[in-house]
């Protein structure tokens, strides 16, 4: 359960917050239950949840989350899932955006194949949490809406429901399953931690990334030009590792550029002096081992 979320205890006859749950962890799991009636003070303590909700329904309280301005009711199926308010506020959801947010993204990390989720279950999820059903396909435009600047999107197919889908999980996902991919310059860049999400960017439809060299996916990246970015790829497979001079030397870009050895050293110099300069505003270093070759930092 989130710690920044609030639970209070509620005067059922007056509406009146009269108390505060505090949910603890020190020796075991528990809960304090803090709340007045009239001019006592009472103090509880119960190991359960549903020990506590038990004697709120005796005593005529109730307790609630309090998020915002709004109430929440506490039971044992919303306390289950209490952790999806973490998002309230993020990219401005609400807590009907963020309770749906939260149920389609557990969904989609807990499963390769991203399984829908149907109207009728989010529904019923939104009914749990005291929120109306009848505003869920206005609730999942304005998620869908808010989430377009984000690696998420929320994907509909009528009479089969929702799911939500990350960028980067997503693609990773497909290579996994994709044997054309797996051995790919794509699958290269995507397992690097510095150019993945540049990746995922620069190429939506994962079904041709195979056809992609390095060099075409880094060309433009950070400005370079086709021969710089085949250097820069060629670095980054061996990221953390020297790549000697010969084995840039022999690149095909740089065989193109000049059959003589001498004069394909002084161009891999200028070369990877361009590169330095271009990939520093993205903290991207290349090192040089004097007489074996350059090293792409991790």
């Amino acid at each position: 359960m989130s710690s920044h979320l609030q639970m209070i205890v509620v005067d059922n006859d007056t509406d009146d917050v009269v108390g505060r749950v505090i949910h603890f962890n020190v020796n075991f799991d528990g809960f304090s239950m803090f709340y007045s009636r009239g001019e006592k003070s009472l103090n509880f303590s119960f190991e359960t949840l549903d020990d506590l909700l038990k004697h709120t329904d005796a005593h005529n309280i109730s307790i609630y989350y309090l998020v915002g301005s709004e109430r929440i009711a506490v039971t044992l199926r919303t306390y289950e899932k209490s952790d999806y308010l973490y998002s309230v506020g993020w990219c401005d959801l609400t807590p009907a955006e963020a309770t749906l947010f939260g149920e389609l993204n557990k969904e989609m990390m807990g499963s390769l194949d991203k399984k829908w989720l149907s109207a009728d279950h989010l529904g019923n999820l939104l009914k749990d949490f005291g929120f109306t059903s009848t505003s869920l396909r206005m609730l999942l435009v304005n998620l869908r809406r808010k989430l377009k600047d984000t690696y998420y999107s929320v994907e509909n197919k009528n009479s089969v429901g929702y799911r939500l889908l990350h960028k980067m999980h997503h693609a990773q996902i497909e290579v996994h399953l994709n044997e054309r991919l797996v051995n790919s310059d794509y699958a290269i860049l995507l397992k690097d931690h510095y150019l993945k999400y540049y990746v995922v960017e620069s190429i939506e439809d994962y079904s041709d990334a195979y056809r992609f060299t390095g060099s075409q996916i880094l060309r433009g990246w950070q400005g370079l030009t086709r021969t710089e970015a085949a250097i820069f790829f060629e670095l980054v497979k061996h990221r953390g590792t020297v790549v000697s001079y010969d084995q840039l030397l022999d690149l095909p870009c740089m065989m193109r550029s000049s059959k003589d050895k001498e004069t394909r050293e002084k161009y891999l110099k200028n070369f990877v002096g361009k590169i330095r300069k271009k990939i520093a505003p993205a903290n991207q270093t290349i090192d040089t081992e004097f007489r074996v070759g350059y090293l792409l930092k991790e």
